[in-house]
């Protein structure tokens, strides 16, 4: 590989064009398949994706202005027709369906893609979840749009105000829709996988989480236990505050309560705000299903027998395979770490984490053997 200062860098600005995470990654990974092509990265133009590329070293100053609706796209190449390549194939990639031949009649009409909630309703009569993909700034109303339609919401989109939040959520509870979000990475709905999810079996266990890496670690450690997810509801971490209650969560327990294909419920969570534990579990005795909470680091008591409180994550899919009355025995749970013996020059354990309730995770374990 050649050295860094070797490579040739182009960088550019898609103005005024939201794109989520996911469709950003999908563009980089196949400019990265482009031969010659060494890096490539697709960020909107907040502060933190700022930051990002200028700790990698990758911000010039063609994107140092971009805003927050803008694309930032940096490419670096062996050769300078590499990256002149890469760039042409994520512009026309950015730009889609802006560049091909207009169509007319009523092929066009069909063509027609839906710019608001109430379009894409009239398109699809019969929906009942709205996926929110936009800039934080304007994803509270766009939400707010789809719960007063009677629409469920998934809200990919972050950077939305928490006051914003609690109106969403307060205005779903008075209408009776759910709002999985502000900040919801992945959610299983009947089968269904909404954001980033893992491809796992159906069965009886239906989960609620405010932890989107910790609702697809017990989702996965589920199926390799051999037993099934009904729904796996996202809340958003902010859901557990104080500020906003519990809300989505607390809506979750009374669904799958109510469903008949979910006989075990799972509630996955950092700590949650003492009050909202307390309704969690209440809820969870109200609901009287067999249930597993797992609220990382957390000591919260059982209220009642039928609800089991796990420590780590695969613990929380072993009791809930076990209660679930799976065929297959479950797998064993993480082992405790043994005491690290440190040379006197060492101090720091350093590791990398795909999300923050692995490392919450990592630290328990690490501080239950000292």
């Amino acid at each position: 590989m050649a050295k860094p200062s070797s490579l040739h860098t182009t960088a550019f600005i898609h103005p005024n064009l939201y794109k989520d995470s996911v469709a950003l990654m999908r563009v980089a990974q196949g400019l990265l398949a482009m031969p010659g092509v060494v890096n490539a990265t697709l960020q909107m133009g907040n502060p933190a994706n700022k930051e990002i590329l200028h700790e990698a070293g990758l911000l010039t100053e063609a994107v140092n202005d971009a805003g927050p609706s803008d694309i930032m796209v940096v490419v670096q190449a062996h050769t300078a027709a590499a990256c002149a390549a890469a760039i042409e194939a994520s512009q026309s990639q950015l730009a889609g369906q802006e560049n091909s031949t207009p169509n007319t009649g009523a092929a066009a009409q069909l063509e027609i893609i839906p710019r608001t909630v109430g379009m894409g309703l009239a398109r699809l009569s019969g929906a009942n979840i709205a996926q929110i993909s936009v800039p934080g700034a304007y994803a509270a109303a766009e939400a707010l749009k789809a719960v007063k339609q009677g629409l469920n919401v998934f809200m990919f989109s972050d950077n939305v105000p928490l006051a914003q939040e609690v109106a969403i959520k307060q205005e779903a509870v008075r209408r009776g829709v759910l709002v999985m979000g502000p900040d919801c990475g992945t959610a299983i709905i009947a089968g269904v996988p909404l954001g980033f999810a893992n491809n796992v079996r159906q069965g009886v266990i239906g989960l609620v989480a405010a932890s989107g890496t910790g609702l697809q670690e017990v989702t996965t450690q589920i199926h390799r236990m051999g037993a099934g997810v009904s729904h796996a509801i996202g809340t958003g971490g902010r859901d557990v505050y104080a500020e906003v209650g519990g809300s989505t969560m607390l809506q979750g327990i009374r669904l799958l309560a109510n469903d008949v294909s979910t006989r075990v419920i799972v509630v996955v969570s950092k700590p949650p705000a003492a009050q909202v534990a307390q309704k969690v579990m209440a809820a969870l005795a109200a609901a009287r299903k067999p249930a597993v909470v797992v609220f990382l680091g957390s000591r919260e008591a059982s209220p009642a027998q039928h609800i089991h409180v796990a420590r780590t994550l695969a613990d929380c899919a072993a009791v809930a395979v076990k209660l679930a009355g799976a065929r297959a025995a479950p797998l064993a749970g993480y082992p405790l770490p043994r005491k690290p013996v440190f040379a006197p020059s060492q101090k720091f354990l350093r590791a990398l984490y795909s999300g923050g309730t692995y490392a919450s995770e990592a630290q328990i374990l690490w501080a239950s053997v000292g």
